[in-house]
């Protein structure tokens, strides 16, 4: 058997492959669209254990039609086919019909409601981005290329900045939990102002590993604010809609989360300019306006003179208004020192009077007090009432009863006595 040249082995596949399958109707999900310049779309059409690369020319499609989204289960027409410089088989489309939302895009939707009902990513709880980031955390490959941009981006807008690099796989079986873990140490450290968690574009397939829910759950407990860059700007994550910013490219988010220092130096230069340019022309109309009252000032000797003099009027009259004071207060204080002698008399005069008098009643009052009837043997009788228990005195024979409990009342005490009998006097 003669050896076949590569070229002529891929002719032979080519002509059995194409005379085979001339028109075929295949269905599936789509992954991993990209959409050329010139107008041709380049997917991979796959199920469960395969996968199968297609092509739409652009002359194929319909007018307005737009691209189903990666995750898209599609039914396609076409015709099979071998491109001979890559070697590779692919389905030529000539037309597309959305079947339904594939196992993967769906479960995606499933989840993000599940989340977004849990309010995990409510706006309440994104943390703001620092002004100026001095330590910068980026989680993602060290081997891919989106390190090396946003490590290119970010010494050229602010060549000061540190960086800490929590190298992770992104993609395949148990990314998602060194992901999580990466976020966790660089959170635990607490020295980062900002965390970068991000990687290149894919397909739905390559990506999966940031809509895992353990991964979200771990963003959205991480206090360090967070920038999610994974992927292309039409790619979207469930780490896109958790993280407290979301950048199109892992790029775009190196220029987020430092200023140019470049730009700043500008910036600060324009408003140095500004401001001087400011207190100049504050200083001019100053000027202006100090001449201007320069100008409408007067001698000021001139000014002070009119008043000097009615400050010396007002002096005399002062001094001749303080004399008049003085003479009347000091009659005034003779008068008042009469008025103190004379009330000073009358008082002791009046106290005399009182005293006397006081005298006179209380001896009159003495004369007049029980006390000194019952010196002179006589006794004051008093009966209680049972009901009020209270005393009165008994003046008539009719006011008691036989055998009623009287109080007679003597000068040196009181005696409790019985009626036995009575006698009225007509």
């Amino acid at each position: 058997m003669s050896a076949l040249t590569v070229s002529q082995l891929v002719t032979e596949l080519k002509q059995v492959v194409e005379s085979r399958f001339v028109r075929v109707c295949v269905t599936g999900e789509m992954s991993s669209f990209r959409a050329w310049r010139s107008g041709h779309w380049y997917f991979d059409l796959k199920d469960e254990w395969a996968l199968l690369p297609c092509v739409w020319f652009q002359a194929q499609q319909r007018a307005g039609i737009q691209p189903p989204a990666d995750g898209t289960a599609v039914v396609l027409q076409g015709r099979v086919c071998i491109y001979p410089p890559q070697g590779k088989m692919q389905l030529v489309v000539d037309s597309l019909r959305v079947a339904g939302r594939g196992a993967l895009a769906e479960a995606f939707e499933r989840l993000k409601r599940k989340l977004q009902q849990e309010g995990l990513f409510d706006a309440q709880y994104k943390k703001p981005l620092p002004a100026f980031a001095r330590k910068v955390g980026i989680v993602t490959s060290k081997q891919g290329a989106a390190l090396q941009d946003m490590l290119r981006i970010l010494r050229a807008r602010m060549p000061g900045v540190h960086v800490l690099l929590a190298s992770t796989r992104v993609q395949g079986e148990g990314a998602h939990v060194e992901i999580a873990e990466a976020i966790e140490r660089l959170d635990s450290l607490g020295c980062c102002d900002v965390i970068i968690v991000g990687r290149g574009g894919g397909s739905l397939e390559d990506l999966w590993s940031f809509n895992e829910e353990s991964l979200v759950r771990a963003l959205f407990s991480c206090r360090t604010p967070v920038v999610s860059a994974v992927g292309h700007e039409t790619d979207f994550t469930l780490v896109d809609f958790v993280a407290d910013e979301r950048c199109a490219t892992p790029t775009h988010a190196a220029q987020t989360v430092v200023p140019d220092c470049k730009q700043l130096q500008q910036q600060l230069q324009t408003h140095a300019r500004h401001m001087l340019q400011c207190m100049q022309a504050l200083l001019n109309v100053t000027r202006l306006r100090l001449q201007q009252v320069q100008q409408r000032l007067q001698d000021p000797r001139l000014i002070v003179a009119p008043f000097a003099q009615r400050l010396d009027l007002l002096a005399m009259q002062h001094e001749r208004q303080g004399n008049a004071l003085a003479l009347t207060l000091k009659q005034h204080q003779q008068q008042l020192l009469q008025l103190h002698r004379s009330l000073q008399t009358g008082q002791q005069q009046r106290l005399q009077d009182t005293r006397h008098r006081l005298a006179l009643l209380a001896a009159a009052l003495q004369n007049l007090s029980p006390l000194q009837v019952l010196r002179r043997g006589y006794g004051i009788v008093q009966r209680v009432d049972a009901k009020t228990e209270s005393e009165s005195v008994v003046s008539r024979c009719h006011q008691v009863h036989i055998d009623q409990q009287l109080h007679v009342r003597l000068q040196d005490g009181t005696l409790q006595v019985r009626v036995t009998d009575k006698e009225g006097v007509s």
